[in-house]
């Protein structure tokens, strides 16, 4: 009998389960239907009684991110603080009909089509690879919704030709920007460091002596050099090339499937707190090196005590503070790169001052209230000309939207300048290096390194060029019976010796006339000057410092110093090369001064009866001591 029990005691718990699960899933579906009816009374009321109301639908999903991480209704854009808040958002799963009362409809198109597009069949015209929503109506908005760089999705654009009105995405040129995170200002403002604006305006990586001995210590606590988190091990920006070439100069420990080493998504937190605690260095290396294309890899390591090294074909000082992280990219080789960690890893107050930002700035991840914000002003702005994209592939996928380029040596680069350039590894390009900081400390690893100091000089031998090269070529071409006949229209602007961007004229001329200030004044030094010239009349004002308006050497010293304290008003002296360029005087300039007064008929004759007292008189040049 006790078994006979046992058995009727395990049906009827079996039993009681059953109608517990039946319970739960009914009274799921009727919440799922209140609030379905409850949405959809909203969206029909919002449409018949405020024509002011904007709708936006989302057509499918972003990944396994609900609502593309945006959120539903209205609150969204009342909690982001946007300034017009009448916006409302629906998805498919509580909306069947009306879709064309929607005032902007967001596709996602990474996993175009996506699964349940029969929904709403008879507003759909199935193509051979898309389902799409047909007609738009003339008040529509269709928006592209894409994260991902091209050549990576799985959609086909080119089969989309004048669908979408608008972009949603990372690029800065997008109608409406997505980025993955964006730096703002400690100073209680939530606002972006916009990189979209032109110049970007970063503070000057200053830091104090109480910041810099926190991160001295943070530097010596840790024992460890460079990690990386990856999982996906081959990529069409060939980032793990360059990692293999970097691990036979450096320890790179590769944590996750593409690596030996291991730390689980599940305990993210911890695998951060490891990185702060361990290393030193950080591989943010993105996977497609395509315009604009920055993702978590490196924000997400910002909020961190970790310096990122970062490889992508971004312009990074767009994205991020001066001195914040280290561009793989900018260095000549892998090996390069690898010698220059090391430095760092050898000074530690050089690597504390990486940290200089973190007294200034913060880092946002969560970016939905800015993109709502953007979207729904978009809808309401009445001057908003309408436009559709009539080769949205073309736009997203053509040669400026992804520019991998692969290079001699497995250094990958995105189209570098075009350089004269002999003998490779012959000379040091500081327009390579982030700023000129980061070239010192580059030179200082050099003095140190006398190997790696000698093989700038493996080339051979350089030769002057010969005096008369140049006749040699003028005799050639006089000679040449095929050589066509050209005038050229603008010599001025060809020569590029324009001071201004207005052409040549008497005051230009009167600036080229100081050499040593010209020179100097090329570079990105203030001039301090000295001498008996009107510096007024041939330089910008607020662009050099005058000694003689000092009363003593001690003044002038005090002055330089308070500017050394004062990085902001120092870099005012640099004002001017938005508008002007420093050059020296064209050989040419006083032949053709002396030719034209010789073509001058209305030029009156003179005759310098002492051209010594004109030259050498007291008025000329000025007694210092006086």
């Amino acid at each position: 009998w006790k078994g006979v029990g046992q058995a009727k005691l395990r049906k009827a718990s079996f039993k009681v389960i059953i109608c517990a699960l039946l319970v739960f899933c009914l009274w799921k579906r009727y919440q799922y239907y209140c609030k379905k009816t409850e949405f959809e009374s909203i969206v029909r009321t919002l449409s018949a009684n405020s024509r002011n109301t904007k709708k936006i639908l989302f057509w499918n999903e972003f990944f396994d991110v609900p609502n593309f991480g945006l959120g539903l209704g209205q609150t969204p854009f009342l909690e982001a603080g946007c300034p017009v808040t009448n916006c409302f958002l629906s998805n498919r799963e509580y909306v069947t009909t009306n879709v064309d009362d929607f005032d902007a409809i967001l596709f996602h198109l990474w996993l175009y089509p996506s699964e349940g597009d029969e929904i709403m069949d008879e507003l759909i015209v199935n193509t051979e690879r898309y389902s799409i929503v047909y007609p738009r109506k003339p008040h529509q908005r269709y928006v592209l919704f894409l994260l991902e760089p091209p050549g990576t999705y799985l959609s086909n654009l080119k089969d989309l030709p004048n669908f979408f009105n608008w972009t949603m995405t990372y690029r800065y040129d997008s109608d409406i920007y997505r980025p993955y995170g964006y730096f703002c200002p400690l100073n209680g403002s939530s606002k972006m460091v916009d990189p979209r604006e032109t110049p970007v305006r970063w503070k000057q990586p200053t830091m104090s002596s109480d910041a810099l001995e926190e991160y001295l210590n943070l530097s010596k606590r840790k024992t460890r050099l460079v990690a990386w988190f990856v999982s996906k091990c081959r990529t069409q920006g060939k980032r793990e090339e360059f990692v293999e070439d970097l691990k036979k100069y450096v320890q790179v420990d590769v944590y996750g499937s593409c690596g030996s080493m291991s730390c689980s998504r599940s305990r993210g937190e911890e695998c951060f707190q490891m990185l702060d605690q361990d290393y030193k260095f950080y591989l943010s290396f993105e996977n497609s090196l395509c315009q604009d294309y920055v993702t978590e890899k490196l924000f997400s390591i910002m909020r961190h005590n970790v310096v990122p090294v970062v490889y992508g074909g971004a312009d990074y000082g767009r994205l991020a503070p001066p001195g914040s992280y280290i561009d793989a990219r900018s260095f000549p080789d892998a090996r390069s790169l690898a010698e220059y960690l090391r430095h760092l890893d050898r000074t530690p107050e050089e690597y504390a001052r990486y940290f200089w930002w973190k007294a200034h700035y913060g880092v946002a991840n969560k970016t939905a209230p800015f993109i709502l914000c953007q979207l729904c002003q978009k809808l309401n702005d009445p001057g908003l000309q309408p436009k559709t994209y009539s080769d949205i592939h073309q736009w997203y996928s053509g040669p400026d939207g992804h520019e991998l380029q692969p290079s001699t040596g497995g250094v990958l680069r995105i189209r570098l300048r075009k350089v004269a350039s002999p003998h490779p590894g012959s000379y040091i390009d500081t327009r390579s290096f982030p700023d000129a900081r980061v070239l010192a400390e580059f030179l200082m690893h050099l003095d140190m390194t006398p190997g790696e100091y000698a093989r700038y000089f493996w080339w051979n031998k350089a030769v002057d060029t010969p005096e008369n090269l140049a006749l040699s070529q003028l005799c050639q071409k006089l000679n040449d019976p095929g050589l066509q006949t050209k005038t050229y229209s603008d010599i001025v602007q060809r020569s590029g010796r324009v001071s201004r961007t207005s052409p040549v004229n008497q005051d230009c001329e009167e600036e080229l006339t100081a050499v040593e200030l010209s020179t100097y004044m090329k570079y990105n030094l203030v001039p301090v000057v000295y001498g008996g010239v009107d510096y007024g009349r041939l330089a910008p004002p607020g662009s050099y410092i005058d000694a003689r308006s000092f009363p003593d050497a001690r003044s002038l010293a005090e002055f330089l110093m308070h500017l050394d304290r004062t990085p902001e008003e120092y870099a005012r002296y640099f004002w001017w090369k938005e508008h002007y360029e420093a050059v020296d005087t064209p050989e040419n300039l006083a032949l053709c001064q002396l030719c034209q007064k010789l073509n001058d008929p209305g030029l009156q004759p003179k005759t310098y009866s002492d051209v010594h007292q004109w030259y050498s008189g007291p008025e000329v040049c000025s007694d210092p001591h006086q």
